[in-house]
Parts: structure tokens; sequence; C-alpha cells
């Protein structure tokens, strides 16, 4: 895979509603909790784009992108980076999901041809939406979907090119690997877990 013809998007978290704080901003383990997913996409992309609206993200140095659409939760914040991507490999990342491991992402392009969306499924039907490629032509998909008031990413699944993959049997997959961190009592639980 040549890391220039990829694009990592990772999604800050919006409001952090149930952390009540900047989350990817919040310490874990000893480092901010976006450390985790910039440290996983450097790997894997030729350029990193962050989704957020908070200032404190440029200490990273990479290129912010805010919502173009507020207060339209994770698909805003896919949206507005698809707009600005210029690549049509775009593997997503969520901020709150510090176990995840370029493993992954390689696991995944192995299945990306011809498709316009690859997550991972954890169990039968249960995916990983915030954690997988999106082609670039997504764009267009959601911002219709935006423009009928329907934030809800799943929803495309049903007529798009979309591929779940079985995670659940590979070597890199553990118990803890798609752990969410959304409140303190998370923050608590997981840290120094693995």
């Amino acid at each position: 895979m040549d890391k220039s013809s990829v694009t990592g998007i990772i999604l800050s978290g919006g409001k952090s509603s149930r952390m009540g704080t900047e989350k990817g901003l919040i310490d874990f383990n000893g480092l901010p909790l976006i450390s985790y997913a910039i440290k996983t996409l450097e790997q894997i992309a030729g350029r990193i784009l962050v989704s957020a609206n908070h200032p404190d993200y440029q200490q990273f140095g990479y290129e912010i992108v805010p919502d173009e659409i507020l207060e339209f939760g994770p698909l805003g914040g896919l949206l507005s980076c698809l707009n600005q991507t210029r690549t049509e490999i775009n593997f997503v990342l969520s901020v709150d999901t510090p176990n995840v491991t370029p493993e992954l992402y390689h696991f995944l392009f192995n299945h990306i041809s011809n498709q316009d969306i690859v997550i991972p499924e954890i169990e039968t039907s249960h995916y990983e939406p915030l954690c997988g490629f999106y082609h670039k032509n997504m764009r267009d998909i959601y911002k219709t979907f935006a423009e009928n008031g329907n934030s809800k990413i799943p929803d495309a699944f049903n007529i798009v090119r979309f591929k779940p993959v079985n995670v659940i049997h590979e070597p890199f997959y553990y118990p803890e690997y798609f752990a969410n961190i959304n409140t303190f009592r998370d923050l608590l639980k997981h840290k120094k877990s693995r």
C-alpha cells in the first residue's frame, strides 16, 4: 500500500457531551487521547485530516477540518473531511478507540477493491462504522443525506457497495480492541488495560 494514496481521517468526537470536555485532548495513559489515532494513521496514510472544531487540536501539526454542518454528529465531520480529501482511499478512525492498530487497516485494505465502504464486523451484523475505509465518492451520498436531515452513517450501507469484514478471529483482535472512551468511567476502566 502506497501511503501517498491514502488519507487518514480522525473524527475527534464533536461536543463530547458524555465526557463533558473535549474528548480527544484528555490524558489517556500519559498522552492526549488523539495521539493514539495519530500514531496509527501515521503508519498507513500520507495525509491526515482531523475533524475538529476546537483550536487546541492545532498543536498536533495536522490539518484541522471544522464541521461544515454544525450539530450533525459524526456524519458532519466525515462529510467535511471527505470534501477535503484528494485520495479515493480514506481510512477513518474515531478518536475514542485508542487500541486500534495499523494491522486492522492492513487487513481491511485487502478487501477494498470495488467497494465504497469497508468496515469491521465484530459480531453478526454488529459493525464499527467509525473505523474503516470510505471511498471519496461517499461524499456525494452523505451530502444528500445531510440535505435531507439524515445524520445516520449506517443508513448508506444498503445503498452503496458495502463490505463488512469479520475480524473477530484475526490475531490482532482482542476483547478491548474497539473499547470506546466516552466517559470518565470508561477512561479509568481502560487505562493501562493493554
